[in-house]
């Protein structure tokens, strides 16, 4: 008898502890994903379940089969879906202009120089080679300043790199910059956390560069207009983060001449940068735009053109009774690209934005949680194309405002059609 309770006590402690070791699993591929956004997103596969982001915009969900496809809703308004998905672990942004340097370490050095004794501007900039985010540019320093604080972030599982701390300092009058006066380089190696000061003497910054004042002609299609204008200081052999801006302005402070410095070394060359948007005055185009950009010889010509590659096929302008099985085609004359579909109301910020590699699909596929399809209701839409990517998982395997391979995005004219009543 002793020995039929020892063997039911063993059999039981065997039997709990299998269901704390191999919970019953739902069937499913695990999916663990990043959103980079400034807002809390939810995320899911379908309608449901909805999985919200955590504070670094880290999520986790199941799909039943590959591909799958995401919907991230930023907020109530901008509705992204993402088709034929294989990757584990997508790394989606959602927003141009969204910073990506969480989870990244942080590190920081203090730029000492000697006492200013009037308002100048300086930019102390790093650049390396290898891979790190930095959003240093000029800034305003007054009189009595002696430092400005470079910050710069290393990818995770990096806590050092090295490189050299460029320091330019220019005149100012009335906020428009009039001369540049010092200029000073010096090799560093930054670690994670908190590094000693760097200081440049005044025999350090002693070079007095001359300065050339070039004309920016940007020439594009009737249909489309510029946004932004940026000139940078640009080494093409060094990481896209090494490039510090020299000049930039919008569409309401915009002058068509810039004042650039004449680097010693013949290191740099100038980076021509001009986001542009349609030209129809809805409120959602502010925040779609194209981008271009072009690298030039320091008094070559800031010359920068557009040239379109992609074209709306179908529907055809003004279509009308669009239904789901309605085609939605797009010629690319270049090909080899990501494409995401615009679809959204005239005079209304609500869109869906369908990231695909795919040059057709249907009027279908734009139906994803939280954006409805109305009947008998006019839309536009247009393609934003991402060259160099040859599928959904290249361009989901980092962030593309951190990946070489990302160097223009170009927008379509755009069209409009009618739903079916």
């Amino acid at each position: 008898m002793k020995a039929n309770k020892i063997f039911f006590v063993i059999i039981l402690t065997a039997v709990f502890a299998g269901c704390i070791d191999d919970p019953v699993q739902e069937e499913g591929i695990i999916i663990k994903g990043k959103v980079y956004s400034g807002y809390n997103c939810l995320v899911s596969n379908g309608e449901y379940p909805l999985v919200p982001t955590d504070y670094y915009g880290n999520f986790e969900l199941k799909v039943s089969n590959k591909p799958y496809d995401l919907i991230v809703s930023e907020y109530i308004s901008r509705i992204l879906k993402i088709s034929g998905i294989t990757i584990n672990n997508p790394q989606i942004i959602t927003n141009d202009y969204n910073r990506v340097h969480y989870n990244y370490y942080d590190c920081k050095t203090y730029v000492k120089f000697p006492p200013l004794s009037i308002k100048k501007r300086i930019c102390a900039k790093f650049i390396s080679k290898d891979e790190f985010i930095s959003y240093n540019e000029f800034k305003t320093i007054y009189p009595g300043t002696d430092s400005i604080l470079v910050r710069i972030f290393l990818p995770p599982g990096k806590t050092e790199i090295s490189g050299r701390i460029y320091y330019l300092e220019a005149s100012i009058v009335s906020g428009e910059l009039t001369s540049y006066d010092k200029f000073g380089i010096k090799d560093i190696t930054i670690y994670k956390g908190l590094n000693p000061n760097l200081y440049f003497k005044n025999e350090d910054i002693s070079y007095n560069p001359a300065e050339i004042t070039q004309w920016v002609n940007v020439e594009l299609p009737q249909s489309f207009r510029k946004s932004i204008i940026r000139v940078c200081l640009s080494l093409p052999d060094y990481y896209k983060y090494s490039d510090f801006i020299i000049y930039e302005a919008d569409y309401w402070f915009m002058y068509d001449h810039v004042l650039i410095p004449v680097i010693p070394l013949n290191e740099f060359k100038i980076k021509l940068i001009v986001e542009y948007l349609k030209d129809y005055g809805y409120y959602y185009f502010e925040y779609i735009p194209g981008h271009i950009w072009k690298l030039v010889n320091i008094g070559e010509p800031l010359t920068i053109s557009l040239t379109q590659s992609v074209f709306e096929k179908l529907p055809i302008e003004g279509a009308d009774n669009i239904s789901d099985t309605s085609a939605f085609e797009i010629t690319d004359i270049i090909g080899a690209a990501i494409y995401e579909y615009n679809l959204y109301l005239p005079n209304d910020h609500k869109v869906i934005r369908l990231i695909t590699n795919k040059t057709k699909i249907k009027f279908s596929d734009f139906r994803a949680r939280g954006f409805d399809l109305l009947r008998n209701t006019t839309y536009l839409w247009h393609v934003r194309k991402f060259p160099n990517y040859n599928n959904v998982d290249e361009f989901l395997t980092k962030p593309y405002i951190i990946d070489n391979r990302y160097n223009y995005i170009e927008l379509s004219k755009g069209r409009s059609f009618k739903t079916a009543p």
